[in-house]
């Protein structure tokens, strides 16, 4: 399912987020909800590790197995 919305953002924005897209090859609809996703799922990412870190519950070993199994699973996204 998808929904229409309209945006504003600065002009520079706006041609940097067309230039992008035009560069994946990818509508610019397309490469906006892509990049959102991805930005809002390592931000997830992060604060469920930070919050796993913070009370101890799986230790150092596995946020660092975690971490490469992100990178691996999601090519591109940050975090």
């Amino acid at each position: 399912m998808t929904e229409k919305l309209s945006i504003t953002m600065p002009d520079r924005v706006a041609a940097a987020a067309r230039a992008a897209a035009a560069a994946a090859g990818k509508p610019l609809s397309t490469w906006i909800a892509e990049t959102i996703d991805r930005v809002t799922y390592a931000d997830a990412r992060r604060h469920d590790v930070a919050m796993i870190e913070e009370h101890k519950l799986l230790g150092a070993d596995w946020a660092a197995r975690q971490a490469e199994a992100f990178k691996a699973a999601r090519p591109g996204a940050r975090g």
